[in-house]
């Protein structure tokens, strides 16, 4: 697969996942302003691909950006991402959407890390 199409899916995953988090994350606002509890929010760990830093970088970045996720530390060593999670009731769907939707094109993109 040519990397051009792999950059343009990504970037339309990753605009269909700011759209779909974005309409979540209004819901909770506007829930929370007629008096509806707020989802209990929380931190989860997510072990990310062996990739090279621009492609962890990516990564973080597009998690960060996608609204009800936030990367707030990222551990090189064990690859993993520590994120807040606006919604933990739905904590598994939220990390398999990530890794479905992202992983697999950060990988070809940006190859495994050299030892």
């Amino acid at each position: 697969m040519k990397s051009t199409l792999v950059w343009t899916i990504l970037l339309l995953r990753f605009l269909w996942a700011v759209l779909i988090s974005g309409v979540q994350t209004l819901v909770f606002i506007l829930a929370h302003a007629l008096g509806k509890p707020a989802p209990p929010a929380g931190f989860v760990e997510i072990a990310f691909p062996p990739v090279r830093l621009e492609g962890v970088t990516l990564l973080a970045w597009m998690i960060s950006l996608t609204p009800g996720t936030t990367v707030i530390h990222v551990d090189q060593a064990q690859k993993i991402f520590r994120l807040h999670i606006l919604d933990m009731r739905n904590q598994k769907k939220t990390l398999n959407g990530i890794q479905k939707r992202f992983f697999a094109n950060v990988i070809f993109l940006f190859g495994t890390e050299q030892a």
